[in-house]
């Protein structure tokens, strides 16, 4: 999945949900996941720009195509950064802004 702002690609760090999740712990100790009542509604992703990009020539691109005027290349970041980053999808996974609250 890219970042709609400068097409990086996501980094799909979590995802959230409905209800709880739960841990089981057998006999000899060991943590087994067990989704009790857990219901998985999307994942979170961050864009990998939102703190600045990799390389001067993304760099430039992104501020050629989006018409950013430079000083240095290191003080861009995607648009993104507003908002941290983030990106979340829904049950139907639709991308959005922000943090699913």
């Amino acid at each position: 999945m890219e970042c709609p702002y400068c097409g990086a690609e996501l980094r799909c760090e979590d995802h959230y949900g409905t209800g709880r999740q739960e841990y089981f712990y057998g006999t000899a100790g060991n943590g087994i996941y067990y989704p009790s009542t857990y219901k998985k509604l999307g994942d979170i992703y961050r864009c990998q720009n939102s703190y600045g990009f990799n390389t001067e020539k993304e760099a430039l691109e992104y501020a050629k195509e989006n018409n950013i005027e430079i000083s240095d290349w290191q003080d861009i970041v995607c648009e993104s950064d507003c908002f941290n980053g983030l990106f979340y999808t829904d049950s139907s996974g639709n991308l959005h802004e922000g943090y699913p609250c």
